[in-house]
């Protein structure tokens, strides 16, 4: 979840100690894990990148991964290639694709609620508005999920 700002050197640091944790509860199969990134143009630089590619080396199942990244930024969507350029199944999305998205993820109608649900708490701990995730309460609405309170 980024606005237009970068991530910190701290914050890069704290999603790698994750996803290594993902990676070491998974038995290094990703072969199930799915990411969705909400982003108005923040994003890793080039040795966030690296650093992220040197936690999915060995991994098994990789080509199965499933990471849509919403943004409507040019500059997101290059970065979104670089990562493909690394190896990585990522593909963009604009806000209003959010079907898609989710689609691409191969999530259920109830998994997409809790998602929605779990992006607007994301939200309001960032500073400042993210564009991004602009159609995620109404995508929530349209498939039956409560509203916020």
């Amino acid at each position: 979840m980024h606005n237009a700002r970068n991530p910190s050197k701290q914050e890069w640091d704290e999603y790698l100690a994750v996803s290594q944790s993902v990676k070491d509860a998974a038995g290094e199969d990703f072969a199930n894990f799915k990411q969705l990134i909400f982003t108005d143009g923040g994003g890793p630089n080039a040795a966030q990148r690296t650093a992220s590619t040197e936690i999915a080396e060995g991994v098994k199942g990789a080509e199965k991964i499933k990471v849509a990244a919403v943004s409507r930024s040019i500059v997101a969507r290059g970065i979104v290639t670089a990562f493909r350029w690394l190896g990585f199944p990522l593909r963009s999305f604009t806000p209003e694709q959010l079907v898609e998205a989710f689609a691409f993820i191969a999530v259920s109608d109830a998994e997409a609620v809790d998602i929605c649900l779990a992006v607007g708490e994301l939200c309001a701990t960032i500073h400042g508005p993210v564009r991004s995730a602009s159609w995620v309460e109404a995508y929530r609405a349209k498939l039956g999920g409560a509203t916020a309170s």
